[in-house]
Order: structure tokens, then C-alpha cells, then sequence
């Protein structure tokens, strides 16, 4: 038996257990975070431009991918240096016009903020296909990563249950052999198999999802590197959203969480980026 497969079935227990308690996120004010948190949260405040679009030159991440990270990571700790209007005005276009990805990036940010929501997750709605994933845009083939962006997106607003039961049809016969889930093709991504575990979890106990959720799990452990992380800070930072929220046992993420923590440069930034900043703040509050 492989090791991932034994961590895998290990914590297919823990998930199944009723005591299994989730780290969920809640907002702090900037005066409780720790000073590594401040630190990073400065360094965001810092990296605004004049559009409203927080990024830097050389970030792995796409403008809006980047901006969005940083104004729901600063709403979440309370960080009052973002002109969090300027960025949301960055991040707003018609709805129509939004990729699935970044449609569902702006109604997290819209609802992190506390923002009118409606008009950009109907749209958000209407890109279900008929397969029950979801595309780029209308029309388009599904995709596992666009399919667990709206889950997320659309569970934060508690307008999940009409597509849930399609998704997840969608993404357990989108599963690769390996257990995680990839762009297109047959190559699994860290990044896509922990977002749809993000996605996932939430309906462990209503959906008979328990297999597909503990051979991503699986996937997740059996590519983590020597050093207790992955390939990038930003990749281990979402692996570990995807991993700490699922079972009590510390121990199984302890030592990653801290090579991840570890890896904060003394701007306060991780990897000088924008992305992997936000990425690694809001992980950081979730252990």
C-alpha cells in the first residue's frame, strides 16, 4: 500500500468523523493580527496603483487574479490601508463580459465587502452546462477549475444548492487516476485539485462525495516535496486551504504551515508577489 494511499484512508476517517471540527476564516481587526500578518498586509497596501489594481512587476499571477486575493485577504483581517473601492471598481465589468474564473473571484470580493452581489452571481449561475460543470463562459466545455471557482464563489453567498448536485456529478467524472484534477487533458495541477477540495468539502455529508474527496486528499499528500511544501509558496499555500480544513489532527499540516510561514521575506511579502502574498496570509489565519 502507498503512503498516500494510507494518509488518504486515514483521513477519509477523520472527515467522516462528527467531532471533525473546519478552521473557518473569520474577520479580525488589524490590531489582533499577529505582526507577520501586519507585515504582509502593509506590503499589500503598499503595491496598490493608482487604477485600484493591487499587483507588481514579475507576479505568476494575472492582475485580476492578484488584486482579488488581496482585497478578500484584507477584508478578512481587517486591513484599512487597501482602497478596497478603487480595487473593486479595477475588478467590476459587465458580468457578461468576466471570465467564469474572474466572475466568481469578483462575487467573493463583492461579498467579502459587503457589496451588492446580485446581478454578477446570476450570471454566475448561468454558466452551468449541461454536463453540470462549468466553462470559461457559456457555451463553453467545463473545466474543473472554472466548475470549483463557482462553487466557491456561489457557496459564500449561500446560492449553491440549485447547481451542487450537477457539480459534483461533473467533477467526480472529471477525477484523473491520480486522485487530483487538471486544466484540460490528463495532467493533474496542484492548484486545480485544491480548489475543488475547497469545493467539495462543504458537501461531505449531503452528497455521497467521501471517495472523491479522500483520493484528492490523497493527491495532494503524495506531491508534497521534501521540504514539507510544494512546488511554490502559492501552491502550498492553496494546497493548505485545501487540507487543514478537512481533520483534526495537526500534526498531518503542522510542519508545512510552518516552512510555509518560514518563507515570509522581509518585506513581509512571500515570493515578492502579490498572489502568493494574499494566498499565504489568508492560509496562515486558517491554522
Amino acid at each position: 500500500t502507498s503512503a498516500w494511499a494510507i494518509t488518504a484512508g486515514f483521513l477519509l476517517l477523520s472527515l467522516l468523523s462528527p467531532f471533525s471540527n473546519a478552521h473557518d476564516g473569520v474577520t479580525h481587526s488589524a490590531s489582533a493580527n499577529s505582526e507577520e500578518i501586519n507585515s504582509a498586509l502593509h506590503w499589500l497596501e503598499t503595491s496598490q496603483r493608482e487604477d485600484g489594481a493591487i499587483v507588481v512587476a514579475g507576479d505568476v499571477a494575472g492582475d485580476y487574479q492578484a488584486t482579488s486575493e488581496a482585497v478578500i485577504v484584507s477584508a478578512l483581517v481587517g486591513g484599512e490601508g487597501i482602497n478596497t473601492a478603487a480595487a473593486i471598481a479595477f475588478l467590476q465589468d459587465s458580468p457578461e463580459a468576466l471570465s467564469t474564473e474572474q466572475l466568481a473571484r469578483l462575487v467573493s470580493a463583492l461579498s467579502d465587502t459587503s457589496l451588492p452581489v446580485a446581478e454578477a452571481a446570476h450570471e454566475l449561475g448561468r454558466r452551468q452546462g449541461l454536463d453540470g460543470g462549468f466553462g470559461d463562459f457559456i457555451g463553453y466545455d467545463s473545466t474543473p477549475l472554472d466548475t470549483a471557482y463557482a462553487l466557491i464563489a456561489l457557496q459564500g453567498i449561500g446560492q449553491d444548492a440549485a447547481v451542487a448536485g450537477r457539480a459534483l456529478s461533473y467533477l467526480s467524472s472529471a477525477q484523473l487516476a491520480s486522485g487530483g484534477f487538471g486544466y484540460y487533458g490528463d495532467q493533474s495541477s496542484v492548484m486545480v485539485s485544491a480548489l475543488v477540495v475547497k469545493a467539495i468539502k462543504p458537501y461531505l455529508y449531503t452528497f455521497n462525495i467521501s471517495s472523491l474527496l479522500s483520493r484528492s486528499v490523497g493527491f495532494l499528500y503524495a506531491v508534497k516535496g521534501s521540504g514539507n511544501l510544494w512546488d511554490s509558496d502559492w501552491e502550498s499555500a492553496l494546497a493548505l486551504q485545501a487540507l487543514i480544513p478537512i481533520t483534526t489532527d495537526t500534526s498531518l499540516y503542522e510542519l508545512s504551515v510552518s516552512a510555509l510561514s518560514g518563507r515570509q521575506q522581509g518585506s513581509g511579502s512571500w515570493e515578492g508577489q502579490v498572489y502568493s502574498t494574499a494566498l499565504a496570509m489568508s492560509t496562515r489565519l486558517s491554522s
